[in-house]
């Protein structure tokens, strides 16, 4: 949601206000299709509100999730990890040793 939607929920909600201000001393009775109106308008509101909340929601986890992964993988061990992705580098991983080939676990040293 962009900053101009921030600002169209804010205008909606304060247009609200004002109609409500405007008349409550001379009494405001809601029928009809003002009553649907104003229904409509606040379950739009609600709709807005509960996207605004999700996308700040998703923002934040975001956010924590990037900064628990610089606290996991610091900057040069992040160099490497990504070099070794990358198909076009001559960074590579040691190959892994197989298992059952001698050694200290498998081997047939008699």
């Amino acid at each position: 949601m962009t900053k101009l939607q921030f600002d169209y929920l804010s205008s909606h909600l304060e247009t609200a206000h004002r109609r409500m201000l405007e008349n409550r001393h001379g009494g405001m009775v809601l029928t009809g299709e003002d009553l649907e109106e104003t229904i409509q308008n606040f379950g739009e509101f609600v709709r807005m509100a509960k996207y605004m909340e999700s996308e700040l929601s998703r923002r934040e986890w975001n956010h924590r999730a990037q900064d628990d992964l610089r606290r996991l993988v610091n900057e040069p061990s992040a160099i490497v990890l990504d070099a070794m992705r990358n198909p076009d580098s001559n960074v590579v991983g040691f190959p892994g040793r197989s298992r059952g080939q001698g050694g200290p676990s498998g081997g047939d040293g008699a």
